[in-house]
């Protein structure tokens, strides 16, 4: 499963880095992602090098909404508590939005 999860995940970012048609190497990616997230239940920061950047080359509303999530509040107390909101789901919250770029069928 995670040799599968990884092997997706070069493929995607060997298709971002030479330009070619992202949408294949997208999907199986997702795919990968899916069967991994429901074996693991991981759900905090999950970064590879290269994911946001291979990301960003979909040009994914939804998805760059998750990677330029910022903490908000009021007090520093809130913005800290944000902080780790976003830090804790980041990870799922990133799975629903690849889902949702792969469903949009763009």
């Amino acid at each position: 499963m995670e040799l599968r999860l990884k092997s997706s995940f070069n493929d995607f970012v060997a298709a971002a880095d030479s330009n070619e048609n992202l949408r294949p190497a997208f999907r199986s990616f997702v795919d990968a992602t899916a069967v991994w997230q429901k074996q693991t239940g991981y759900q905090y920061y999950w970064v590879w090098p290269k994911l946001d950047e291979s990301l960003r080359k979909l040009k994914s509303a939804p998805i760059n909404a998750v990677l330029d999530a910022k903490a908000e509040g009021k007090t520093p107390d809130e913005r800290e508590q944000s902080s780790y909101r976003l830090v804790e789901t980041r990870t799922t919250r990133l799975l629903a939005a690849m889902q949702k770029e792969l469903e949009s069928g763009q």
